[in-house]
């Protein structure tokens, strides 16, 4: 009686290794674009905040108002008056932001961030009021 495996119990081992293996890098890769898709929402979430900070140090509120320059909407590629550049994970990533300013002496300030996520555009939208 031989101690030992054959190659088709060896063959059969290894194909079950090697399916295990491809659904642990399946969720590694799936974990890593989760990641990276906070990683850009937390930035947006970030320029928005920023925006409203300097919406309350500024004289005129209605000069953040650039929906005239950002027509068709938010959009990642558009012209640098309505984007944003932030460095993030060793590379440049772009960001459109729309700011819209509305009322007379308390401001509805309406900021817009987007974002492209491998084809898809994700928003963000935050509002905040400012008293002039």
């Amino acid at each position: 009686m031989n101690k030992g495996f054959t190659i088709i119990e060896l063959m059969v081992a290894m194909l079950i290794f090697a399916v295990a293996m491809l659904g642990l890098v399946s969720g590694a890769i799936q974990v890593k674009k989760i990641s990276l898709n906070n990683m850009l929402r937390n930035e947006a979430v970030r320029i928005a905040a920023d925006t409203f900070e300097n919406a309350r140090n500024v004289v005129d509120v209605n000069s953040l108002d650039n929906t005239g320059d950002c027509t068709g909407g938010c959009d990642p590629a558009g012209n640098d008056n309505c984007t944003v550049t932030k460095y993030i994970r060793n590379g440049d990533v772009k960001f459109g932001k729309i700011v819209e300013v509305t009322g007379s002496d308390l401001k509805k300030v309406e900021v817009n961030v987007c974002w492209d996520f491998f084809g898809d555009i994700k928003e963000h939208t935050a509002v905040s009021y400012i008293r002039n």
